[in-house]
C-alpha cells in the first residue's frame, strides 16, 4: 500500500507484484543505482579513493555464495586508465597522480558481473579539477625598448604576453608593475605598458609581476628596461582629416589618383615623412600604388564606374629612431561620369580674426560643370558662426576661438562634390612682440675698451610697450642687457672666458600682457688673428672636361694662399694621364678625351701639391676631381626596321604585345631613349611605355580588324632620332601566315602545373627555393602569383629567365612552433591568352630541433644553511642543446617551488624570507625545455637551520689541484684526455666540472677527474679550466688551467724499427710552466727522457743517459720547459745545475727550463752534486730551428687501457751526430754564481678577479759544508692576470725556510732586480705579494732574489713568476663605415658588409651578432652582414647594433653601432637638416668626422662622387664614401665660428647636395719648455691620470698609483708633489697618492696636482702651471705627469628655499575670485650638491586642499574657489626634500578681497594707454610700500554712462615686513595723503567698493549700464569692420614674418621652453601673413582633389585672465584730487 500526502489531503494505491514462477532469477543481469557515475579528484593527488559504484541483483539475498565481481572497462582509445575498481566493494580508486593539463575528463565504464556471461555495465566519468599548480610563464622574462623622451602620456611601450597551463581562473592573468610606477602604467589584462606622465630620465627599470587568479596565486616576473634616448616630439599632421577625389571614368592603368600631405616639424630625420597603403578586407589597396615620398597615389589597374566608390587607408609614418610616430587618414574615391562637376581650385584651411564683423565674407567658392548646368551651394554641417551666402561663405554669429570644418556642397541635377574647409580664429593676434629675424650670430673682439655694445634689438608690437630680459633670467657671465632699449653690451669679464661661442636667449616682453612674448637666439663669438700658413683655397676641386676639347684647352685654375713668397712649383700625381697643370696653378687638357672609350673611367682623381720656392719644406696638398662629360656624337639606331608582333582581338587595356629596342652608342645615352608612337593605322589603339614595351589602349581592337600598323620613334635628349615600322597582326584576322597560330591560341587551354601535387618539405630555420613549371601557349610567358595562404608575406615568387619557371622562395624563417603547414594558392597566368589557373603548394616545415636538452649531471645535491641571503645561488643546473636552441628552465615540487627559484641561467637561490622557509630535505624535480622537448633531473636540497648561528663553525678550505696548469697532447681519434686531480684539506667530497660551458660539448671530466672527450676535435689546441667544488660548507671551489694540443697524425713521433713501440692517445706534457702555444710534440716541447733502471744495491748514481738533445723554434719565451733528465736513483740531496747557467736552468725536478733567449745552439753541462761532491754530469745540447726538427728520434710509449689513471708518456731522444768535443767540468767549488739579469719583453691585456692562494715562505738553509745558500737554486710560482689593489700573497714552489739560519741569526729576503719596475715585492720574512699582472704585456717574470743573514752572510737564487692567462680583453672592432647605403631592390642572401673584430686573449673564437635582425642578418663566425628579408617594405634608415663576444669563460661582448640607410634607385640623395657639428682643436688631423651617404655603397657600378663647394681654405675634405675628413688644425681665424659646408654628390644618373654646419671651437694658446737634459733618465709613460674619490671620504683614502720608467739603473729616485698641498699626500717610493683630509665636493671639484719623479739629492723643479687640464698637460715636462682628481658628490646637504622673508617664511596673495589652476606662488629652492636627487615640493597644514603644489617644478595653484571659504589667512608649511632630507618653511597666502584690500582709483587716460609696471613703480615710491596693479577696466560714471578717456585702476598694497596685504581704508588714507604724487599719473579720485545688495533703483541703472555698454561695443565693431574692408585694398605686409609658419599662414611665437632651437630655424620663415587665404592653386582639370597649401595650426593658444570685478558694483566715498599749486615732472608712460 503506498500512500501520497498533500497538505491534509491523502491518497491511497495498492499495488499488487505478481511472482513469474517460470523464470530464474539467476537469468536477469544486475542493476547499477546509477546510470553514470561522476567523480571529482584534485589534480597531483596521490592515489587514493575516488567514489563506490554500487549494483543490485535478486540472488544476492538469497545466497551468500553469491557475489558480484566489479571490474573496469577502458574505452579503446586509451592503453592504460589510471583508475583501479576493488572488486567486491566497488571502490573505484587512481593509480596514480593526475594531471588536468594533459588531461581534463576521463570517461570509461564499470562492469558488475554475476558470472561470467550475466553483467552489465554503467558509466563512469571522472573530473580532474585543476590545482594551481602552474605558474604563469613570461613570453621574455627580459625586455629592452628605446623611447624617446617627449612621448606624450598614453603612449604605447611594450605589450607583454604570458601563458598559464592551468584552466579558469587559475589560467587567467592579472599585469602588474611591482612596485606601482608612476610613470608607467600597464593593462592588467593585456600586460600594454604605456607612458602616464612625462620621461625625465635616461634609464627606467621595470619589474612586471604576472600572477594567476588561483589559490595560492603564482607569479611569474619580467624586468623591462626603457631606455630614453633622443626625441620626436612631433607625429606627422595630414593638411586634411580626410581626403576626396572625383575621377572621370574609365581610369588608365598608371593614371594618378590624387595626392594626400603631411608634415613633420621635427628637425632631421624625425621630420621626414613616408607614406603607404593600409590593407584593406575588400582587397581594394592592391589596385592602387603609392609613392612612399610624395604621398601621390596612381591606379595600377583601369577602373571602371562600377569599381567606385572606392575607400583607401593612407598612414603616414615619421623617421624616429626609436619610436616611430604614426597618423593615418582616408581617401574616398568617386569614380564618376565623364561629365561631371568639379571645384575650382580653393583653400583647404583659412585663418580669421575672432575680431570679424557678423556678415563678413570670409572667401568665395566656385565651381565648373561640363553640362554648363545651373550650379547651387550650401555648407553640410549646421554651423551657428557660419552661413552659406550662395557662393560666398559669410559669418553669421560672433566669432568664438578654436576651429571648425566646413563640408561645402556644389551641386546640379544630376551631380554633386563636396570640399572640406578647416576654418581657424584666432585671437590675440598682435600682442606678440616680433623681431627681425630669428637668430643672430656676432663675431667681437677680444680687444679694445670695455664695456662694448653688441647690439640693439628692436622687436615691434603693434600696440604697447616691450621690456627685454635675458632667458633664463639669469645672465651669462660678461654681459649685461639694457631692459629698455634693448642694447645687449659685453662687458670687461668677456675676455677672460674661454674662446667659446656663447649662446644666449634674448626674451621680449609685452609689458601691457606679460604672457605675450617673443624670444630669439644670440650667438657670440670671441674672435682672435693668427699667422696664415701655405694652403689651397680648398681641399678638393672638381671641373668638368667635355669630350670635344682639343689638346691645350684650358679647364681650370687652382690657387694657393698664405705663403710668405708667393711663388710655388705644381705637380699633378698621376702625371702620365689626360690632365696637366701650368706653373702659375692653371689646368690644362694634355691629351683628347673619348667618353666612350673611357666609359669605366668617367670619373678620376688627382692629387695637386704645392711646393714654396723659398722654403722646399713648406707644402700642401689639394684633391682634383674631373668628370668626363659625354658629348651627343651619335643618333639612336632600332635593332630591327621591320618587326612584326600579334595580339588577341579581345584582349584588355593594358594587355603587353610586345617591346622595341633601340640603341645609341653615346655613354649618357644608352639607356635614356624616349620612345613614341608618330604614325601608322594603330596609333590610336596602343600606348608605349617609356621602356619600348608597346600595350593596349583605351580603345577597343575592333573585331573586323585583321591587322593594323605602326611607326615608332626613338629619340635622344638632343631630338636625333630613328624610326621603325611594326606590323601588329590581330588574332582570327587574314595574315595567311598566322591562321594556325591564332587558331590554336584562340582555342587555346589554361596553364596547366607541372609535377603535380606541390608538396614542398623545409627545415625551419633555412632559407630554400621550390621550382614551379606550368605550360603556356606558343610565344607566351606565365606569370606567377601567390594569392592565398601567406598572410603573413613568409614566401614571395622569383621569375627565371627560362620560360614558364619561377622560384618559390621563403623571405622570412619558418618557425614549426608557430605554424607546421602552409597552403599557398599559386596564380598562374598565361600572359597572351590571360587564361589562368591555380595551383595549390603544401608546404611542411619539418622540425629543426630534433633533440631534448641534456642535464651535464645524472643529480644534484647540496647543503645549505637555512638563513642564507634571498638570491644567493645554492647551486647551478647546467644543462646543454645539440640543437642549440635556448634552454629554459623550471623547478617542480611543492615544497621546492614554494621556496626557490630558477633563472634562465640555472642558477638556484631563495625566492621567499627566512620565516617562510622550512628546513629538512628538499627535493625538487629541475626541468629543462627547449619550447620543442623537454627533459628532467633530480635536486636534492639539505636546509639545515641555524648554520650560520652563533657558535661559528671551522673553515672550509677550498680543493687543491696537484698543478695549476695541465698540459696534455693527443691524437685525433683520442677518446680520452688525461685526469686532473685534486684534493681537500677537509675531505670533502669533490665535484669537477668544465667552465666555459661551451667545452661541455666536447670535454666531460667525472667525479675522479678523468677527461673524456665527446666530440670530433677540429681545432689544433683547446685551452679550457677545470673547476673542483666540495661539498663542504660553505661550497669553496678552486679551478686549474688545461690545453690540449691536437697532434696531427703526420706529426706524431714514430719509432725506429729498432724500437719496441706501442701506441698511446693521451701524451701528458710537463706541466709546471708550458705555454700552450709552444707545445708541439717533438719540436717544441720535447717530453723528457727517461729509461727504466733497476735497483740495484750500492749502484753509483748516475743519469740516465751520457747526453741529451732537444731541439726547439726560435723566440721560445723565457721560463718554458726545454725537456727533463733523470737519474737512475731518487735522491732528494741531489742537487743540479748547469755549469754556465747563462741561457738554461734547471729544478730540483730535473726539468730544463729557458733562462734567457735562445738564437744558436747551447752546449753546457749538467752536474749532480750532493754535499758540494760531484756525483756525475751530463751533456746537453739544445738546438734552435726556424721550423719543424730534423733530429731523428727513437719513442717508446705505452698504451693506456684504464681510464682513470693518468697516461704517462716517457721519450728517450738519441742524436745520430758526436757529440761534440766536453769542456773541462769545473768543480762546485771552482764556480762563483753570477745571477743574470732577465725580464721578460712585454706583450699585452686587460684585469680581472682571482683568488688569493696560501703562503708559503721561501726556505734557505746552511749547506752541510757551513755555507749560507738557499735551498733551491730556482723557485717559482703562478698568479692569474688581473689588478689586485692592495696586492695578494703568492705560494712560492717547491719548499719553504725558517728565518733563521744555522747560527740563529735573524734571515730577510729581498728581490736584487732592482732596475725594472715589477709589479710585485718580496717581503723581508719571505711572502711574494703581487700588485697586478698583465699576461698580455709579461708571461713571466724571471728574477734574483736574495737572502741576508748577519751583516755579511748573503744567498741568492732565481724566482720564475708565471702569469696565466684569463678572458680579460674584449674583442675589439677594425674600422668600419658608420653609414651603408643598400638599394632595396637588393637580393635577400647578398653581402653587404664583413665585420671584423679581434681578441688578445689566447685561443679566443669571436662571435658575431646583429639586432635587430629584422632586414639583416651577420654570419656569426665570419661577421658577413647579408640582406635577411626582402627590403622593399623596410624603413629608410634602420640603425644596427653589431656584438662580437668572444669565447672566454665569462664571455666578454663589445658593440658596435652601423646604419643603414635603404634607396628606392640609385640617384644620388643626400640628408636634408644635418644636425650641427663641433670640431675641436684636440683633434689630430685625419680624423674621421662625420658619413654621409647619399646612394648605395654596396656596389661599384655607378660609384658616386662626393665633393665640397667649399672646403674652409682647405680645412675638410670629403672622401670616397661620403666620410668628411679633419685635414689640418684650425687657425685662430677660423676657431670659434660656424661654417656651413656644401656637400655634393653625383653620379651619371645626376647630383644632390645638402648643407653640413660646423662649429670649430677655439683653443688655448701656449708653448711648451723643452725639458732639461737631466730630467730625461725618468719618464712618465701616461702624461694624465684621472681619478675619482668621493667626498666626506676617511683620511689615507687610496686615490691613483703614478708610475715611470727611468733610463739609469744606478740612480735612485722618488716622487712628490711639484707644489704643496693640504688635501693630498704622495708615497715617495710606491707612487701611490692618499687624501690627507676628507673632501668637499661644494668646496672644490677637481683637483690638478703635477707629480714629478726626481732623484734621490735632485732639487724639486720649479712649478710651471695649475690652470686647466689641457694648458696644464702641455706645459708638463717629460718627468711630470698631471694627477686630475675628480671628488664625487654625496647627498650632505640639505635643500634650502629661495625668496624668504626675513623672518624666514614665504608669503603670497591670490584674488578671492580667481578661476582655478590660477598660478599662486612659485616655490624654488636649490641644493648645494652638485648633482643632487630630483627636488620634490609640496604642502601641508590646514585648508592645504584648496592649493595644488607641483611635486617637480614648485608651482601652486587654486584647486578650490574661495568665494565661500570665509578663510582669510592661509597658514600652511611649503616643503621640499632631496629623497634624504625634508625641509619645511611656513607659507602665508592672504585671499585678496574687494571688501578688505582694494582700492579704486580714477585714472584720466584710456585703458589702451596705461602701463601697469609705470604706474605700480610710481605709486611704490610715492607712498613708500609695494602697491600692484589687480585689474583695470574702462570707466563708468553713477550715471552708468562710459567714457573711454578714463579708467578705472583696482590696486592694492603689502606691508613690509611680512608682505600681508594692507587694508583697503589705510591704503586709501595712505594715498590720499600724497595727493602731489597722484597727480602726475593723472589719478582723479579714489574710492571704496561696496559689494553689498542694491536697491531697485540701482538695478534698472545697472540694467540700463549694461545696454549702453553692449551698444557702444557693437558701434566700435562696426567701425572697425570697416575700416578694415577699407584697409583691404591696400594690403601691407607684415614685418612679423618671424612670427609666420614656413608652409602656410599663422603666427607661431618662438618658445624656447617648448621648442627647441633647431626645431625653430626648421619652422619660423619669413613669409607675411595673407588674411586670409584666398590664392588659387592651379590644378588638372580631370582631377578634383583638394590639396592643402596650410600645413601647420596655431600651437599657442593663449586665454587672458577674466576681470575680478564684475559690472554690479556700486561706489562710494568718492574724493576728487586736485592738483597741487606747483606742478611736478610728469611721469611718462
Amino acid at each position: 500500500m503506498f500512500m501520497a500526502l498533500w497538505g491534509t489531503d491523502k491518497a491511497r494505491a495498492q499495488v499488487t507484484i505478481l511472482r513469474d514462477a517460470n523464470r530464474d532469477a539467476m537469468s536477469t543481469t544486475p542493476r547499477f543505482d546509477q546510470d553514470t557515475y561522476r567523480f571529482e579528484i584534485n589534480e597531483n593527488q596521490q592515489p587514493e579513493v575516488i567514489g563506490f559504484v554500487r549494483a543490485f541483483h535478486s540472488a544476492l539475498s538469497s545466497s551468500e555464495s553469491v557475489r558480484l565481481t566489479y571490474s573496469l572497462v577502458a574505452p579503446a582509445q586509451i592503453d592504460e586508465l589510471p583508475f583501479e575498481i576493488h572488486q567486491q566493494s566497488g571502490e573505484v580508486s587512481t593509480s596514480r597522480p593526475l594531471d588536468a593539463e594533459q588531461k581534463r575528463f576521463y570517461r570509461f565504464q564499470v562492469r558488475a558481473c554475476l558470472t561470467q556471461t550475466i553483467c552489465s555495465a554503467s558509466d563512469v566519468i571522472v573530473e580532474v579539477v585543476d590545482v594551481n599548480d602552474n605558474a604563469p610563464t613570461m613570453a621574455n622574462r627580459e625586455l629592452e625598448v628605446t623611447v624617446e623622451s617627449d612621448v606624450p602620456p598614453g603612449t604605447r611601450i611594450v605589450k607583454l604576453y604570458a601563458k598559464d597551463a592551468d584552466a579558469g581562473n587559475n589560467n587567467r592573468i592579472t599585469f602588474s608593475i611591482q612596485p606601482e610606477n608612476s610613470v608607467f602604467s600597464i593593462d592588467p589584462v593585456t600586460g600594454q605598458i604605456t607612458t602616464a606622465q612625462s620621461l625625465t630620465q635616461p634609464l627606467y627599470t621595470l619589474l612586471i609581476d604576472a600572477s594567476d587568479n588561483g589559490v595560492p596565486r603564482r607569479s611569474d616576473t619580467a624586468e623591462v628596461t626603457v631606455h630614453v634616448k633622443g626625441t620626436n616630439p612631433s607625429p606627422p599632421a595630414f593638411d586634411q582629416k580626410e581626403y576626396t577625389a572625383v575621377i572621370a571614368a574609365p581610369v588608365r592603368a598608371g593614371q594618378v589618383i590624387g595626392e594626400v600631405h603631411a608634415t613633420d616639424p621635427d628637425p632631421g630625420a624625425e621630420g621626414t615623412v613616408t607614406y603607404k597603403l593600409l590593407r584593406a578586407d575588400n582587397e581594394d589597396h592592391r589596385k592602387f600604388s603609392i609613392n612612399a615620398k610624395t604621398g601621390v597615389i596612381s591606379a595600377i589597374v583601369p577602373l571602371a564606374i562600377q569599381d567606385g566608390p572606392i575607400s583607401l587607408i593612407i598612414e603616414a609614418v615619421d623617421n624616429g629612431k626609436n619610436m616611430k610616430r604614426r597618423v593615418k587618414t582616408s581617401m574616398k574615391i568617386d569614380i564618376v561620369n565623364s561629365e561631371t562637376l568639379t571645384f575650382l581650385p580653393l583653400p583647404t584651411t583659412v585663418y580669421i580674426s575672432s575680431e570679424k564683423a557678423v556678415g563678413s565674407v570670409i572667401l568665395r567658392v566656385s565651381a565648373m560643370s561640363t553640362q554648363n548646368e545651373n550650379i547651387k551651394f550650401r555648407a553640410l554641417q549646421d554651423n551657428s558662426q557660419f552661413v552659406m551666402d550662395g557662393d560666398l561663405l559669410r559669418v553669421a554669429n560672433h566669432l568664438i576661438e578654436g576651429e571648425s570644418v566646413l563640408s561645402i556642397r556644389a551641386e546640379t541635377d544630376t551631380a554633386h562634390v563636396d570640399h572640406q574647409l578647416k576654418v581657424i580664429v584666432m585671437a590675440d593676434r598682435d600682442k606678440y612682440p616680433v623681431f627681425p629675424q630669428l637668430t643672430y650670430d656676432f663675431d667681437v673682439s677680444t680687444d679694445g675698451h670695455f664695456p662694448r655694445v653688441v647690439h640693439q634689438f628692436t622687436a615691434k608690437l603693434s600696440n604697447g610697450n616691450i621690456r627685454y630680459t635675458f632667458y633664463p633670467p639669469t645672465p651669462p657671465q660678461g654681459f649685461y642687457l639694457d631692459e629698455k632699449t634693448g642694447e645687449l653690451f659685453v662687458t670687461s669679464q668677456f675676455p677672460a672666458k674661454t674662446r667659446e661661442t656663447s649662446f644666449v636667449v634674448i626674451r621680449a616682453v609685452n609689458l601691457a600682457a606679460n604672457n605675450f612674448y617673443s624670444d630669439v637666439g644670440v650667438a657670440i663669438t670671441p674672435v682672435s688673428s693668427t699667422n696664415p700658413t701655405l694652403r689651397f683655397q680648398q681641399p678638393t676641386y672638381n671641373f668638368e672636361v667635355y669630350e670635344n676639347l682639343e689638346q691645350g684647352d684650358p679647364i681650370g685654375t687652382i690657387s694657393v694662399s698664405g705663403s710668405t713668397n708667393s711663388a710655388c712649383q705644381f705637380t699633378l700625381t698621376p702625371d702620365d694621364s689626360f690632365l696637366g697643370i701650368h706653373q702659375n696653378g692653371t689646368l690644362y687638357l694634355a691629351q683628347k678625351v673619348d667618353a666612350e672609350e673611357m666609359e669605366d673611367q668617367l670619373n678620376q682623381e688627382f692629387t695637386v701639391t704645392a711646393q714654396s720656392l723659398e722654403n722646399s719644406k713648406e707644402t700642401a696638398k689639394a684633391r682634383i676631381q674631373v668628370a668626363i662629360r659625354d658629348v651627343n656624337e651619335f643618333q639612336p639606331k632600332f635593332d630591327e626596321d621591320e618587326i612584326e608582333f600579334s595580339v588577341d582581338a579581345n584582349a584588355v587595356p593594358g594587355f603587353r604585345i610586345g617591346r622595341v629596342f633601340a640603341h645609341d652608342k653615346d655613354v649618357t645615352e644608352k639607356n635614356k631613349l624616349t620612345y613614341r608612337v608618330v604614325g601608322g593605322s594603330g596609333r590610336k589603339l596602343v600606348y608605349i611605355q617609356e621602356d619600348g614595351t608597346v600595350i593596349v589602349g583605351d580603345e577597343k581592337i575592333s573585331d573586323d580588324l585583321d591587322s593594323f600598323d605602326l611607326i615608332i620613334e626613338a629619340v635622344d635628349r638632343n631630338g636625333n632620332h630613328d624610326s621603325t615600322h611594326v606590323v601588329v597582326y590581330v588574332d582570327g584576322g587574314s595574315d595567311p601566315s598566322s591562321s594556325s597560330s591564332s587558331s590554336s591560341e584562340s582555342n587555346s587551354s589554361p596553364p596547366l602545373f607541372l609535377g603535380q601535387p606541390l608538396v614542398w618539405n623545409v627545415t625551419e630555420g633555412t632559407t630554400q627555393t621550390f621550382e614551379l613549371k606550368a605550360t603556356a601557349t606558343a610565344g607566351s610567358t606565365i606569370h606567377f602569383k601567390i594569392v592565398g595562404g601567406d598572410p603573413d608575406g613568409n614566401f614571395d615568387i622569383v621569375h627565371l629567365p627560362e620560360e614558364n619557371t619561377a622560384r618559390l622562395r621563403i623571405v622570412s624563417e619558418l618557425d614549426r612552433v608557430r605554424q607546421k603547414i602552409y597552403t599557398l594558392q599559386v596564380e598562374a597566368k598565361d600572359e597572351r591568352s590571360q587564361q589562368t589557373s591555380m595551383g595549390e603548394v603544401t608546404v611542411n616545415v619539418l622540425d629543426g630541433n630534433s633533440h631534448a636538452p641534456m642535464f651535464t649531471k645524472d643529480e644534484y645535491s647540496g647543503t645549505l644553511p637555512m638563513d642564507i641571503p634571498m638570491g644567493m645561488p645554492i647551486v647551478t643546473i647546467e644543462a646543454t642543446d645539440i640543437d642549440r636552441d635556448p634552454v629554459q628552465f623550471s623547478l617542480q615540487g611543492e615544497s621546492c617551488e614554494s621556496q626557490f627559484s630558477i633563472d634562465k641561467g640555472g642558477k638556484v637561490a631563495y625566492k621567499v624570507p627566512v620565516s617562510q622557509r622550512t628546513d629538512g630535505n628538499v627535493v625538487c624535480v629541475v626541468v629543462a625545455s627547449d619550447g620543442e622537448h623537454q627533459t628532467d633531473t633530480t635536486l636534492r636540497l639539505s636546509v639545515k637551520p641555524g648554520a650560520r648561528g652563533t657558535e661559528s663553525p671551522s673553515p672550509n678550505h677550498a680543493p687543491t689541484f696537484s698543478h695549476p696548469e695541465f698540459n696534455f697532447a693527443v691524437e685525433p681519434t683520442a677518446k680520452s684526455v688525461g685526469t686532473v686531480k685534486a684534493t681537500d684539506s677537509d675531505d670533502d667530497r669533490i665535484e669537477y666540472s668544465i667552465e666555459p660551458v661551451e667545452y661541455r660539448n666536447i670535454f666531460r671530466v667525472d667525479n675522479n677527474g678523468l677527461i673524456t672527450i665527446l666530440a670530433e676535435l677540429e681545432q689544433p689546441k683547446y685551452s679550457f679550466l677545470v673547476v673542483a667544488e666540495d661539498r663542504g660548507e660553505p661550497v669553496m671551489s678552486s679551478f686549474t688551467n688545461v690545453k690540449v694540443m691536437v697532434m696531427p697524425p703526420e706529426e706524431v713521433i714514430t719509432p725506429s724499427p729498432s724500437t719496441t713501440t706501442t701506441t698511446t692517445t693521451t701524451t701528458e706534457l710537463p706541466i709546471e710552466a708550458q705555454q700552450d702555444n709552444e707545445v708541439t710534440l717533438g719540436t717544441k716541447a720535447p717530453l723528457g727522457r727517461s729509461r727504466t733502471v733497476e735497483p740495484v744495491t750500492k749502484a753509483p748514481l748516475e743519469f740516465s743517459q751520457p747526453v741529451y738533445s732537444w731541439r726547439i723554434e726560435e723566440g721560445m719565451p723565457v721560463g718554458s720547459i726545454v725537456g727533463q733528465i733523470k737519474m737512475n736513483q731518487k735522491d732528494p740531496q741531489v742537487q743540479y745545475s748547469f755549469i754556465s747557467d747563462e741561457y738554461l736552468s734547471i729544478d730540483p725536478e730535473g726539468r730544463v727550463a729557458v733562462l734567457k733567449p735562445l738564437t744558436s745552439t747551447i752546449n753546457d753541462v749538467i752536474i749532480a752534486t750532493k754535499g758540494g761532491n760531484i756525483l756525475a754530469e751530463t751533456r746537453v745540447f739544445v738546438a734552435v730551428a726556424e721550423s719543424t726538427s730534423t733530429t731523428t728520434t727513437t719513442t717508446t710509449t705505452t698504451t693506456t687501457t684504464e681510464a682513470p689513471t693518468t697516461t704517462t708518456t716517457t721519450q728517450e731522444t738519441t742524436t745520430t751526430e758526436a757529440p761534440p768535443t766536453l769542456p773541462p767540468v769545473l768543480s762546485t767549488t771552482e764556480r762563483t754564481y753570477e745571477p743574470p739579469n732577465n725580464t721578460l719583453a712585454p706583450v699585452n691585456s686587460p684585469p680581472h678577479h682571482v683568488t688569493s692562494s696560501r703562503v708559503i715562505p721561501i726556505a734557505v738553509t746552511s749547506s752541510t759544508n757551513g755555507k749560507f745558500s738557499f735551498e733551491h737554486p730556482t723557485y717559482y710560482a703562478f698568479s692569474t692576470e688581473g689588478n689586485f689593489g692592495s696586492g695578494i700573497d703568492l705560494e712560492i714552489k717547491p719548499s719553504a725556510l725558517s728565518t733563521v739560519n744555522s747560527q740563529g741569526q735573524a734571515v730577510q729576503f729581498f728581490i736584487e732586480d732592482t732596475t725594472t719596475q715589477m709589479p710585485f715585492s718580496l717581503s723581508p720574512d719571505g711572502k711574494l705579494t703581487i700588485l697586478e699582472a698583465d699576461r698580455e704585456k709579461h708571461s713571466s717574470y724571471y728574477f734574483t732574489i736574495a737572502a741576508k743573514a748577519g751583516s755579511n752572510q748573503i744567498a741568492r737564487a732565481r724566482m720564475n713568476l708565471t702569469i696565466l692567462d684569463v678572458n680579460d680583453n674584449y674583442p675589439v672592432f677594425e674600422k668600419h663605415p658608420e653609414v651603408f647605403g643598400v638599394l632595396r631592390s637588393t637580393y635577400v642572401g647578398s653581402p653587404i658588409y664583413q665585420m671584423h673584430a679581434t681578441d688578445s686573449d689566447e685561443n679566443s673564437v669571436v662571435t658575431y651578432e646583429v639586432t635587430p635582425r629584422e632586414y639583416f642578418s651577420i654570419d656569426a663566425r665570419e661577421g658577413m652582414i647579408r640582406v635577411l628579408k626582402d627590403l622593399r617594405d623596410a624603413p629608410e634608415d634602420l640603425e644596427l647594433v653589431v656584438s662580437a663576444t668572444d669565447s672566454g669563460k665569462p664571455p666578454l661582448k663589445s658593440e658596435t653601432t652601423i646604419q643603414m640607410r635603404l634607396f628606392k634607385e640609385d640617384v644620388p640623395q643626400l640628408p636634408k637638416d644635418l644636425p650641427e657639428m663641433i670640431v675641436g682643436t684636440s683633434m689630430v688631423p685625419g680624423t674621421s668626422l662625420k658619413q654621409v651617404v647619399a646612394g648605395p655603397t654596396v656596389s661599384e657600378k655607378d660609384k658616386i662622387l662626393y665633393r665640397l663647394e667649399d672646403s674652409v681654405n682647405g680645412l675638410f675634405e670629403i672622401k670616397d664614401g661620403g666620410v668628411l675628413v679633419l685635414t689640418r688644425r684650425p687657425l685662430d681665424t677660423e676657431a670659434n665660428k660656424y661654417h656651413q659646408l656644401n656637400v655634393t654628390a653625383e653620379n651619371s644618373k645626376g647630383a644632390d647636395w645638402t648643407v653640413l654646419p660646423i662649429y670649430v671651437e677655439g683653443r688655448l694658446s701656449g708653448t711648451t719648455t723643452p725639458p732639461a737634459p737631466a730630467a730625461m733618465s725618468c719618464q712618465f709613460a701616461q702624461k694624465v691620470y684621472r681619478a675619482q674619490v668621493k667626498e666626506n671620504s676617511q683620511p689615507r683614502t687610496s686615490v691613483v698609483r703614478v708610475q715611470a720608467g727611468c733610463r739609469d739603473p744606478n740612480r735612485k729616485f722618488r716622487y712628490a708633489f711639484h707644489a704643496p698641498t693640504q688635501d693630498f699626500e704622495i708615497d715617495s717610493q710606491s707612487g701611490q697618492i692618499y687624501t690627507s683630509k676628507p673632501l668637499d665636493r661644494e668646496t672644490k671639484s677637481t683637483y690638478f696636482l703635477t707629480v714629478n719623479v726626481i732623484e734621490q739629492n735632485r732639487m724639486m723643479a720649479k712649478r710651471q702651471s695649475e690652470a686647466a687640464i689641457e694648458q696644464a698637460t702641455a706645459k708638463l715636462s717629460p718627468w711630470q705627469s698631471l694627477v686630475v682628481v675628480t671628488v664625487f658628490d654625496e647627498n650632505d646637504n640639505s635643500p634650502t628655499f629661495l625668496h624668504l622673508l626675513d623672518d624666514s617664511t614665504l608669503s603670497a596673495v591670490v584674488d578671492q575670485n580667481a578661476n582655478l589652476m590660477t598660478p599662486v606662488i612659485h616655490l624654488q629652492a636649490r641644493d648645494l650638491d652638485i648633482y643632487p636627487e630630483t627636488l620634490k615640493f609640496g604642502l601641508e597644514g590646514d585648508g592645504s586642499e584648496y592649493f595644488y603644489a607641483n611635486a617637480s617644478n614648485g608651482l601652486v595653484q587654486l584647486t578650490k574657489s574661495l568665494e565661500k571659504s570665509g578663510i582669510d589667512h592661509f597658514e600652511l608649511h611649503a616643503t621640499v626634500t632631496d629623497g634624504e632630507h625634508l625641509v619645511k618653511v611656513p607659507l602665508n597666502i592672504y585671499p585678496l578681497s574687494v571688501d578688505t584690500n582694494v582700492v579704486q582709483l580714477t585714472k584720466d587716460t584710456p585703458p589702451g594707454e596705461i602701463n601697469p609696471s609705470a604706474i605700480e613703480s610710481k605709486l611704490t615710491e610715492v607712498l613708500g610700500v609695494d602697491t600692484r596693479i589687480l585689474v583695470a577696466q574702462p570707466y563708468v560714471g553713477d550715471d552708468g554712462v562710459t567714457d573711454p578717456k578714463k579708467s578705472h585702476v583696482f590696486v592694492y598694497a603689502l606691508e613690509d615686513t611680512d608682505r600681508k596685504p594692507m587694508s583697503r581704508d589705510d591704503l586709501k588714507e595712505l594715498l590720499m595723503s600724497h595727493p602731489d604724487g597722484l597727480h602726475p599719473l593723472e589719478i582723479s579720485s579714489v574710492s571704496l567698493l561696496s559689494t553689498g545688495s542694491a536697491g531697485p533703483q540701482t538695478l534698472l541703472t545697472v540694467i540700463l549700464l549694461i545696454v549702453l555698454i553692449a551698444l557702444l561695443l557693437f558701434i566700435c565693431a562696426l567701425i572697425a569692420f570697416c575700416a578694415k574692408r577699407r584697409s583691404r585694398s591696400n594690403p601691407i605686409s607684415m614685418e612679423g614674418s618671424y612670427m609666420v609658419n614656413s608652409v602656410g599662414s599663422g603666427p607661431r611665437p618662438y618658445d624656447v621652453e617648448n621648442i627647441s632651437r633647431t626645431t625653430a630655424q626648421t619652422v619660423l620663415a619669413g613669409r607675411p601673413l595673407p588674411d586670409p587665404q584666398e590664392h588659387r592653386i592651379e590644378m588638372s582639370s580631370d582631377i578634383a582633389l583638394e590639396r592643402d597649401d596650410t600645413t601647420r595650426e596655431f600651437s599657442n593658444s593663449i586665454r587672458e585672465r577674466p576681470s575680478l570685478l564684475q559690472s554690479a558694483i556700486q561706489r562710494q566715498k568718492i574724493t576728487t584730487i586736485h592738483p597741487p599749486s606747483t606742478p611736478g615732472d610728469d611721469l611718462k608712460m
